[in-house]
């Protein structure tokens, strides 16, 4: 049986502090069970920088372990060495999903004038102010004509999300400023943006996505207080319902604690939940090659693949990719 694996799922806020933190759900994915261990919330940035570290400082040694483990192994099937250490093969030792924009779409690169490398363009970001950033927001939809001020990347499309420059209502695009440079200064590795093998493994995750599976467009966070008991009712829907999602999605068991579930099931906006089922998400996607992400392909007649193929190379290198997407 493949070692126990840390999954964790992660919902962002730029600004976390005791009333709104970034809640964070811990996992151990052994076999086909993935067990709830844990809920809390981090109340500063350090907080997060902090997890990230944590993670890498507990991981790395086993995943060393395994690393010679592997190259043993494969130097006795094949009688000679061969590469080992491939992190595509399951050699995390630690995998998060995180709920915010890791990346901007290439149209919004090209109309600001950023570089189009992810890591370039990151940095860069990460070099402004706050007010800077948000002028090289509103000078880019300056240009555009109504309707289409905000630019949505290809996996924001597929997924119906909110376009990563939205600075109001829900401000992703403040997540994206703030947070993808430490996800990029932590030295995980970012798929399927930058992938060299580190012991941790950081995915974009998007809980909308699980919750629509599971009890459709009904809300089930927030919201007035008028509409607070029926969106408990949903969470409660959702919380029972996620166990039929992981088994068809990943031929998951889930094991949730009851005093886990009673947690998620009484916190009104919703955070603890989003965590769990960023987590959830990942589990399932640790199941598929690849994390379920589409594969280029040659084969295709009138030059859809050349399409096909240049749009996945755009969300490898420059957009970035949301867990469970669709090309769009």
């Amino acid at each position: 049986m493949p070692a126990a694996r840390t999954i964790c799922g992660f919902d962002m806020t730029s600004a976390p502090s005791r009333q709104k933190p970034i809640t964070c759900a811990t996992c151990t994915l052994e076999g086909n069970r993935l067990t709830l261990l844990s809920l809390r919330g981090l109340e500063s940035i350090a907080d997060f920088r902090q997890a990230l570290a944590d993670a890498q400082c507990q991981f790395d040694a086993q995943y060393q372990l395994d690393v010679q483990r592997r190259f043993i192994v494969q130097c006795s099937a094949v009688g000679k060495c061969a590469d080992a250490a491939d992190p595509s093969d399951g050699g995390y030792s630690w995998i998060a999903g995180l709920d915010f924009p890791f990346g901007q779409a290439a149209e919004f690169l090209a109309e600001a004038g950023w570089p189009a490398e992810w890591e370039v363009y990151v940095r860069h970001a990460g070099s402004l102010s706050r007010e800077e950033y948000a002028e090289a927001i509103y000078a880019v939809m300056a240009k555009r004509p109504k309707g289409r001020k905000l630019i949505r990347r290809l996996t924001d499309v597929a997924a119906n999300a909110i376009s990563p420059m939205s600075l109001a209502y829900v401000p992703v695009g403040r997540m994206f400023h703030v947070l993808a440079p430490i996800v990029l200064e932590s030295g995980a590795d970012v798929f399927p943006l930058r992938m060299r093998g580190d012991s941790r493994l950081l995915l974009e995750a998007y809980p909308a996505l699980v919750a629509r599976a599971v009890i459709g467009s009904d809300s089930y966070k927030e919201g007035p207080a008028a509409q607070r008991e029926h969106r408990e009712q949903n969470r409660a829907r959702l919380v029972q319902g996620l166990a039929g999602y992981a088994e068809q999605n990943g031929g998951l068991v889930l094991d949730v604690p009851h005093v886990f579930a009673e947690t998620m099931l009484h916190d009104w906006r919703g955070d603890y939940l989003d965590a769990f089922l960023c987590a959830v998400q990942v589990a399932c996607a640790s199941r598929l090659p690849d994390w379920g992400m589409l594969s280029e392909h040659g084969d295709a007649a009138g030059g859809s693949a050349e399409v096909r193929n240049k749009t996945l190379e755009c969300m490898r290198r420059t957009e970035g990719w949301i867990l469970g997407t669709d090309l769009p």
